[in-house]
């Protein structure tokens, strides 16, 4: 059973997260930083994906991310951070990451 991680309270464009001190290729010797793109059987992937509706009429609405990483090139997940950010006009970018 995977446990998942949460951020409750994350502020895009302002809060970050830092995944620099993860090696993001398990399959290469050494500290590697993670790369935003679809997955694509490459260890050391990151993406974003949407899971809940942002705001609407221009109100702050409630947006939820996962932040998803593959580390050792199988296309699948390896780790998953569930971020909550309430009362955001704006989901998450890859600004808000920390390669």
């Amino acid at each position: 059973m995977r446990v998942l991680d949460t951020i409750w309270d994350f502020l895009v464009g302002s809060d970050k997260i830092d995944l620099s001190g993860i090696d993001a290729n398990s399959t290469i010797s050494g500290n590697q930083a993670f790369e935003f793109v679809e997955f694509t059987g490459h260890g050391g992937e990151v993406r974003l994906v949407e899971i809940s509706e942002g705001p609407t009429q221009g109100t702050p609405g409630s947006f939820t991310t996962s932040v998803l990483a593959d580390i050792d090139g199988d296309g699948l997940r390896d780790f998953t951070l569930q971020v909550l950010t309430p009362f955001s006009l704006d989901p998450m970018t890859v600004n808000d990451l920390i390669l």
